[in-house]
């Protein structure tokens, strides 16, 4: 059994003016996902946008991060245990929403 290859072309070749149809067309001739690159030594704030935002607090912060924005869709069971280990890395820590959700799910943070 063979290992198929996937494509992943970086969006940082993109315009960035027009973002949503690069990724469109790079989708279209068959990419399989796309990534962003994450350049060392910049300060960046870094919005997850993954199931387990706690899983890469460690990873981000060595790599020299500035911020860690994670959803609180995804946080909620474990948001206080989050936000100290972003803390903990040198990293401010941001809240993402999508766009159904109302607001009040932040108070508690």
């Amino acid at each position: 059994m063979g290992v198929t290859p996937k494509i992943a072309p970086s969006m940082l070749s993109s315009d960035f003016a027009n973002l949503a149809s690069e990724a469109k067309r790079m989708l279209d001739f068959g990419a399989d996902w796309l990534h962003m690159d994450i350049m060392y030594r910049a300060f960046l704030d870094c919005h997850l946008m993954v199931t387990n935002p706690i899983d890469y607090v460690e990873p981000l912060g060595k790599a020299g991060a500035s911020g860690f924005t994670f959803h609180v869709e995804v946080s909620k069971e474990n948001w206080q245990e989050l936000i100290q280990k972003i803390k903990s890395k040198a990293m401010r820590p941001g809240v993402a929403l999508k766009p159904g959700t109302l607001i009040e799910e932040v108070y508690p943070l």
